[in-house]
């Protein structure tokens, strides 16, 4: 799929981030304050990041369902009273889409997701963006354009396992973010499982990593 272009904020304050990756999709939010409406603060919540794929996502068909009665749908039908029913609804409506790169990240889980794009503040790394997937594996959600990761052959839905022949399954994207960075122009061999299942050892050099910031006041 496509790279798509997200605004890094849309209404009721800049406290709600939605951010897009490289072929990929991928939401985290925060609470707004709920103005005087019926609607409640987590419907709100729900609503935006229904609207952050109708206004972002590339294929328009949405998978062959209809946007606005999907959110129509779930107001009615989707028990929000709390934030865990808040995220799981999303989730399940992320789920229509049957699209693996277009995911939603609470708070905390975006923030260990862009300091895992190794490299982007501080000395080099491969230039890979990763998040935590289902039992808690170590995926990649892009490497970045022209990046080492890239360049090596790293590519998207690739489970990272190793770092320079330690094993890394089991840490969080934070502890792997630490691992890849260090001093530019340093070797760094990345074990990675394929979507097919193959295993491969992947070798590169870390580089200073520029990550382009995308937002918007709309």
């Amino acid at each position: 799929s496509r790279a798509t272009s997200v605004p890094s904020a849309i209404p009721c304050a800049l406290k709600r981030g939605v951010a897009s990756l490289i072929a990929s999709t991928v939401i985290a939010l925060t609470p707004c304050p709920q103005p005087a409406a019926a609607v409640t603060e987590e419907q709100l919540l729900f609503l935006e990041a229904w609207r952050a794929v109708d206004k972002a996502y590339v294929d328009k068909s949405f998978a062959g369902n209809n946007w606005l009665k999907t959110k129509e749908k779930f107001l009615k039908s989707e028990t929000m009273f709390e934030r865990d029913d808040t995220y799981a609804a999303i989730r399940k409506m992320l789920a229509l889409l049957n699209d693996p790169f277009t995911r939603f990240l609470e708070p905390d889980r975006m923030q260990a997701m862009q300091r895992a794009t190794a490299g982007a503040s501080a000395g080099g790394g491969a230039g890979v963006e990763v998040t935590v997937g289902d039992g808690d594996k170590l995926i990649v959600v892009a490497p970045l354009i022209g990046g080492p990761a890239e360049r090596a052959g790293v590519q998207p839905g690739d489970e990272i396992v190793g770092v320079n022949g330690d094993d890394v399954r089991g840490l969080s994207a934070y502890e792997l973010a630490e691992k890849l960075i260090g001093e530019p122009g340093t070797p760094l061999k990345l074990s990675v499982v394929r979507t097919g299942g193959a295993r491969d050892d992947v070798e590169l050099v870390r580089e200073p990593i520029k990550v382009a910031k995308v937002s918007s006041g709309t």
